[in-house]
């Protein structure tokens, strides 16, 4: 995976309790690689690459954690992202991630869609 990050896709069913739909973040480069970021219903964090090869997995097993897309979302970012994974590239592609955060509606849930890092800074 090489050149710079390009567009960031959210998939997520925005307000919905989590078990009802799986949360997926895609971070793409421009050379067309990217890495997937799955946060499955088990609270269960999945690391792939474009060709959906696992890379790295792990739990997200904090009890408090209320089981809504933002709250997980909000938890996770705050984490170390060398806890899962210890590529460089794809710790940037964490990083990028974490701009999610400032899209999120009035009801501070985190919208499906696309978005082009440019816009993320």
């Amino acid at each position: 995976m090489e050149g710079k990050i390009g567009d960031i896709l959210v998939k997520a069913e925005s307000g919905k309790k989590l078990g009802t739909k799986e949360t997926s973040i895609q971070v793409t480069y421009e050379d067309g690689s990217s890495i997937k970021w799955n946060i499955d219903k088990q609270k269960f964090l999945a690391i792939y690459n474009s060709d959906g090869q696992l890379i790295n997995s792990t739990s997200l097993s904090q009890q408090n954690l209320l089981n809504d897309h933002t709250n997980l979302f909000n938890y996770i970012l705050q984490e170390n992202p060398s806890r899962f994974v210890t590529n460089e590239q794809v710790i940037c592609s964490w990083l990028t991630f974490n701009k999610i955060k400032n899209f999120k509606t009035s009801l501070k849930k985190y919208k499906d869609g696309i978005y082009p890092v440019k816009w993320l800074d």
